[in-house]
């Protein structure tokens, strides 16, 4: 499973840096018509109600 590069950095420094991880309060799903990668590059799904 692939992680986002925001998440891969903050829960790095968390083990090595000994940061505090804090939670988001709301999390959000996309839905792509591609492989989105890690860095987020893929095609998001546009237009109708999703």
């Amino acid at each position: 499973m692939n992680v986002s590069d925001y998440l891969a950095s903050r829960l790095l420094n968390g083990v090595f840096r000994n940061t505090a991880y804090t939670f988001p309060d709301t999390v959000y799903i996309a839905l792509y018509t591609s492989d989105p990668m890690a860095a987020d590059t893929g095609q998001e799904v546009s237009g109708g109600a999703y």
